[in-house]
């Protein structure tokens, strides 16, 4: 619907920009991340950004890191690969 809309108004939907908790990787963020990935696919959109918390949580050494490695492992979806690796 929004990517017919976008086409007959010749716009073209550039970025979407998914405001979560992304650096705190979870189950939950997995499942967000990818309605969001499904949504701007559907979309058209030509990119996906996955917007991480900035209250200044996080930021200790070592933390950091591991979250970031944890959010770049596979989902277990067995049709796509991780969030951190989608190309549309």
């Amino acid at each position: 619907m929004i990517k017919n809309a976008a086409a007959r108004h010749g716009l073209t939907i550039i970025s979407i920009n998914a405001l979560q908790r992304f650096n705190e990787w979870n189950d939950t963020r997995a499942a967000e991340a990818w309605s969001s990935i499904d949504y701007a696919r559907d979309c058209g959109a030509k990119a996906l950004v996955l917007v991480p918390v900035n209250d200044g949580s996080g930021k200790q050494d070592g933390i950091r890191q591991a979250n970031l490695r944890t959010a770049l492992q596979p989902s277990g979806r067995r049709d796509r690969r991780s969030p951190g690796a989608i190309d549309f």
